[in-house]
């Protein structure tokens, strides 16, 4: 996955309301952005997983992605 892919997906996040975005300056360092899920990101993570752990697709590592992340899970 590219660096603008990896940006213009925080961006849709952001603007889904997912995420929160907020810059952070540590020292001499540059500025950096620092991205924090909200609770709309943490339901819409939750459907994403069980969606993907009830149908996964042959040949799609979201199964696998999701298995990872599925300890999250309430129920």
């Amino acid at each position: 996955m590219s660096r603008a892919s990896v940006c213009n997906t925080f961006r849709r996040l952001e603007s889904d309301g997912c995420v929160e975005v907020s810059a952070e300056k540590v020292g001499n360092m540059p500025e950096r952005k620092v991205y924090a899920i909200t609770e709309k990101g943490k339901q819409r993570l939750l459907e994403e997983l069980r969606e993907n752990m009830l149908a996964p697709s042959a040949g799609d590592d979201t199964f696998a992605l999701a298995m990872c992340f599925g300890f999250g899970m309430s129920e």
